[in-house]
């Protein structure tokens, strides 16, 4: 099984630090957003892959689901592959960004993928370094519960 973090929003500090720390745990190599322009061989032996970036219910990193989708297709993406968004509200609305991208992927570029966003805001807490998500009833851990998952049949 090989990972890959994508780390997007290049030059920002936040998501700097928590691209190394997502390193740190997980032992996945770090490709740059900027690096994302023709095939990346990484890419394409990914299992899973871990999208790194600020987020919002309509956008990841600046990238609308299709346009996201897209440069991971250029990028050698091929799949199947199961996709964690770390970043604030993949998983909210009545179309989670997550589902979005899920949609995205399958339908226009034929890649099979599992993709989980958060249902919330997605933090980390400095001195301890754990991740947790805060939504409407305060801060929770990051964890099955505090996301929201696509169906994953591979």
């Amino acid at each position: 099984m090989a990972g890959v973090i994508v780390r997007m929003n290049e030059g920002d500090s936040a998501v700097d630090r928590g691209a190394a720390a997502l390193h740190a745990e997980t032992g996945f190599p770090i490709v740059l957003e900027s690096q994302m322009t023709g095939k990346n061989e990484l890419l394409a032996g990914c299992d899973d892959l871990v999208i790194h970036a600020h987020g919002s219910t309509t956008k990841l990193g600046r990238k609308t689901a299709v346009e996201l989708a897209k440069m991971l297709s250029d990028s050698g993406l091929t799949g199947p592959v199961k996709i964690m968004l770390m970043a604030c509200k993949g998983g909210m609305t009545g179309a989670p960004f997550a589902l979005e991208l899920k949609v995205a992927l399958v339908q226009g570029h034929k890649i099979m993928a599992a993709v989980a966003g958060a249902k919330g805001i997605l933090t980390r807490n400095r001195s301890t370094g754990e991740w947790g998500v805060k939504t409407g009833g305060g801060k929770v851990p990051l964890d099955e519960s505090s996301m929201y998952a696509t169906t994953c049949s591979f």
